[in-house]
């Protein structure tokens, strides 16, 4: 009805229109031709005054708006680029400052609408290119509002939920969390994805046009608010997609609509090393029921658990056989897997068999390094049964010593790895709030690195994990990846003797091939008197994409066996090192995600990511050069560029990296 009464009113408005000019026309019949014509020129010309005198003033007032938001705008940018740095983002009092921020930085851009001429209406031209780059800004810094307001909302809830878990006493304003407060949240980020949905709308379109023009937008400031955005929220719409996720499995996760949830905590020891990182030295389950855990979190051995009353006769599965086709596939060796997602299964599996439940829906593994990064925020703790004190300092190595002397507890004399875990518990309990925001942000860092590692039976948050390359997977969308792993066969404890560096050159050509030579280094270095007798027993493997081809390689002393990896292709063999031994191996393969499809010298983009074996650190240098005929234009920090070619080296690769580089003629 509205539109009617709408289109009623334009219709009488027209009407008075050309009423209005009849009257002026015919109020010009009578005079002579010549009179006529100075009349209609004096009427001309005060119109043409009138509308040049408005538009100046109309510029110059939007002239002066749009630098007042610009101006703004950058001062919002550099507060967000500081939070972002911020050791404690996490915290509230941090949130709610960044939320503030968006705040203003929504209102500059939705003034900054307002001084685009027409609205961006008129086709062609800076005015509809800068209306798409203000919207896509306005779009993106509403999604990160709504993410950062569902944050708010769930923090304190989450924050009394850590606090039921370790034991601790909640911190005042820290309340359990309630499905109305759950379902506010879920409405935010509900918001945000709506945001960040439309923002990709306008975005190609921008940056197509950006690339014809040689800009994405006339306003420096806009364009640099949108080149952080591009980068500082790359991943916000995996996150919105995680949050969302992990938000509808809240209820199940604290048993809000069920009895009783359990969560099943893994220590990876990585001194027998596996893909995702280390054999499950010790394990502690987390149980909520109603929105609150209940009880403590008590670690056990895991071979009390496999063993308890007889050891279990589990077979490996076929996919392992290149592990061993005899032994037992039990928690202590279900991390054979090459990324978390299966491997977490797996042991959540092996877990609800062993203790016949079925309510656990989760596992979360952790390896020294990233136990090291919570002590170093809670200091030393003293572990039972005479074991020592352990810090952040001394922590790899008493855990060698005592693996080396004693491979693992029983139900009546634990472990070292057990003992371990209940001292932190003990010391969590006792964690100040500040020291627990520390922790939060730690927890967020070592997800990052591949040091925790997380996994749920919920198919969106394992999804957006993957996304947000969290997972521990394998496969890696958009980009070229390079994964290389060890597994220590014989039953020692030897596998932080093993050194591993890894040199892969990349050319690119301009058929958007990515041509790879790697070699890997392996040398074992004993450390220990017991590992200065004895060799070591390796399978080295080097995981690549599924749609890589011409892979060929050049083993050495190192036999070719079979390894299949879900969605990837894989290279392995198996080596056995003699003390003081190095052995290369080198490969060779193409991987069809680089470059341009266009004449050479076409522009172009390519990235690698460079993932690492949970609690390793590995050297690993990158070497890139640009198609024939183009020169690099740009690359990821801390490369050094020459022409067409940059280089990148780690010599202690300790997280997760994306490198990348683009090209021109």
């Amino acid at each position: 009805m509205s539109n009617h009464l709408d289109r009623a009113r334009e219709s009488s408005t027209s009407v008075g229109m050309i009423e209005r000019s009849g009257a002026a026309k015919s109020a010009t019949v009578g005079l002579p031709h010549s009179m006529r014509r100075l009349a209609l020129a004096l009427v001309a010309a005060l119109l043409l005054v009138n509308t040049v005198a408005g538009s100046v003033m109309w510029v110059t007032h939007a002239d002066v708006a749009s630098q007042r938001a610009s101006a703004d705008l950058a001062v919002r940018l550099n507060h967000i680029r500081a939070w972002s740095t911020s050791a404690d983002q996490l915290d509230t009092a941090h949130l709610e400052a960044l939320q503030t921020e968006l705040d203003a930085a929504q209102t500059d851009f939705q003034a900054l609408t307002t001084t685009i001429p027409f609205g961006g209406m008129l086709a062609g031209g800076d005015g509809q290119q800068m209306m798409r780059g203000v919207n896509i800004g306005l779009q993106e810094v509403t999604a990160a509002h709504d993410l950062v307001a569902a944050a708010l909302l769930l923090r304190p809830g989450l924050h009394a939920l850590v606090a039921s878990a370790l034991g601790a006493r909640p911190a005042p304003g820290d309340v359990p969390l309630t499905l109305t407060t759950l379902h506010q949240a879920q409405r935010d980020l509900a918001l945000g994805r709506i945001a960040w949905q439309a923002a990709e709308g306008q975005e190609h379109a921008l940056v197509a046009n950006g690339r014809a023009t040689g800009g994405l937008t006339s306003n420096p400031t806009v364009n640099t608010m949108l080149a952080y955005t591009a980068s500082a929220f790359q991943q916000l719409s995996s996150l919105l997609d995680l949050s969302s996720g992990i938000a509808d499995d809240l209820p199940s996760l604290l048993a809000l609509d069920r009895p009783q949830s359990d969560v099943l905590l893994l220590y990876m020891d990585t001194d027998q090393a596996r893909p995702v990182g280390g054999t499950v030295g010790a394990y502690a389950l987390v149980t909520f029921k109603n929105g609150s855990a209940v009880g403590t979190i008590h670690a056990h051995d895991a071979r009390s658990l496999d063993c308890a009353p007889t050891c279990v006769t589990r077979p490996i599965p076929s996919q392992y056989a290149w592990f061993s086709t005899t032994g037992a596939f039990d928690l202590r060796t279900s991390e054979l897997g090459f990324n978390f997602r299966d491997a977490g299964a797996q042991a959540v599996t092996i877990y609800n068999e062993e203790s016949a439940t079925n309510y656990t829906t989760g596992a979360i593994a952790f390896t020294p390094q990233a136990l090291q990064h919570i002590l170093s925020v809670l200091g030393p703790v003293k572990l039972s049964n005479n074991m020592g004190t352990v810090n952040a300092k001394n922590l790899v190595s008493s855990a060698r010593a005592a693996h080396s002397a004693a491979p693992g507890g029983t139900a009546s004399a634990p472990g070292f790895d057990s003992a371990l875990l209940d001292a932190l518990s003990a010391a969590l309990a006792h964690a100040t709030p500040a020291q627990l925001a520390r922790l939060g942000s730690g927890f967020i860092q070592d997800l990052a690195r591949g040091d925790v590692q997380a996994y749920s039976n919920s198919t969106p948050v394992e999804d957006a994990l993957t996304a947000l390359d969290r997972s521990g997977s394998a496969t890696h969308s958009g980009s070229d990846s390079v994964f290389v792993t060890n597994t220590e066969l014989d039953a020692g404890f030897n596998s932080p003797d093993l050194a591993t560096a890894l040199s892969d050159a990349i050319t690119l050509d301009n058929k958007g091939m990515a041509h790879h030579t790697l070699s890997v280094t392996e040398t074992y270095r004993p450390t220990t008197t017991a590992a200065q007798s004895s060799s070591f027993d390796d399978v080295l493997s080097v995981v690549l994409p599924l749609k890589a081809y011409a892979l060929s390689s050049a083993s050495g002393k190192c036999a070719t066996i079979a390894v299949t990896v879900t969605g990837s292709k894989a290279y392995a063999c198996r080596i056995t090192l003699a003390p003081s031994q190095s052995v290369t191996v080198k490969l060779s393969w193409i991987s069809p995600v680089a470059g341009d499809p266009d004449a050479p010298g076409a522009s172009g983009a390519y990235s690698l990511f460079v993932q690492r074996q949970p609690g390793t650190s590995p050297a690993v240098h990158v070497t890139f050069t640009s198609p024939t005929g183009a020169h690099l234009t740009s690359s990821s920090p801390d490369m050094r560029v020459a022409g067409a070619t940059a280089r990148w080296s780690s010599l202690a690769l300790d997280a997760n990296t994306r490198l990348s580089v683009t090209f021109a003629p």
